[in-house]
């Protein structure tokens, strides 16, 4: 009898230690795994050595801010340049996006505008990358897709530097795909940031929604333009303001007011601890 309980007795001990060493096995796994969803979230903040990962988005946030800021200064004044050496006044009220790069509209200028898409239009990559690493912890398959459509807008932006406006069709792929490329990427990261917005200051909620309702109705307006090609309707009849190229600027300047304002509009620091 004293031998059957020492035997129960024992049973019983070592199935409390097994249970022990259970129990902290899955606790070990718990906190592995959050370690590793922090690790995730703040190591692209530390700042990488060496300029492949600055490129893959892995760098200091102020570098980006600095960096977005210069794109935006060549930008504009390389698209002066171009306008300026325009054969009459260029105005948006009449004249094509593209036309700043056409052999045949600007002669003179179309260098100075073509030379700048397809340089910067490569260097907006490590920007777009680094915004992707900043918040894909929110919805990573969402902001996957936002940060593909993304990188192949960039790559759509330069290429309307090498195949310029008189090509035609050849032009219009790539000047689609980078319009489309950046719409669909910013809308995808507005259904999920506009959550985040929600708790943001006055100012960035304001510039948030103005900039997503002017790429947004500029694409509706651009889509009415084109379908009433096909019929006697001639809006622009009416006012120069409903010109399909009216439209089409405003679409440019809202999407990349939206692309140098991603970092205005989301902190970082904010945007890292937000989850849904």
């Amino acid at each position: 009898m004293d031998t059957r309980k020492r035997q129960k007795k024992e049973k019983r001990r070592r199935g409390n230690k097994l249970n022990t060493e259970k129990v902290g096995q899955s606790s070990a796994l718990m906190t592995e795994k959050e370690s590793c969803i922090i690790r995730e979230k703040e190591h692209f903040v530390e700042e990488e050595s060496g300029a492949i990962a600055w490129i893959k988005g892995h760098g200091s946030p102020k570098t980006y801010g600095i960096y977005i800021m210069v794109l935006l200064i060549i930008s504009l004044v390389f698209s002066l340049i171009a306008q300026s050496m325009f054969p009459v006044q260029y105005n948006i009220l009449y004249h094509h996006v593209s036309q700043q790069g056409g052999l045949a509209n600007n002669p003179d200028g179309h260098m100075f505008w073509n030379i700048m898409m397809i340089v910067t239009g490569v260097l907006y990559i490590p920007y777009v990358l680094h915004f992707y690493h900043s918040g894909k912890h929110i919805s990573p398959t969402l902001f996957k897709f936002a940060n593909m459509s993304a990188i192949l807008a960039c790559i759509g932006l330069s290429f309307v530097g090498v195949f310029p406006e008189d090509l035609g069709i050849t032009h219009q792929i790539p000047a689609s795909f980078a319009f489309f490329g950046f719409l669909i990427a910013a809308d995808l990261y507005w259904l999920k940031l506009s959550k985040f917005i929600k708790s943001q200051e006055l100012w960035r909620k304001i510039l948030f929604h103005g900039v997503y309702t002017l790429i947004n109705c500029s694409f509706l307006m651009i889509l009415i333009q084109e379908t009433l090609n096909f019929t006697p309707l001639r809006p622009e009849t009416i006012t120069p303001w409903l010109n399909f190229q009216v439209w089409e600027w405003f679409m440019a300047i809202g999407i990349f007011s939206w692309l140098y304002g991603l970092i205005l509009l989301f902190p970082l620091d904010k945007l890292l601890h937000f989850e849904e």
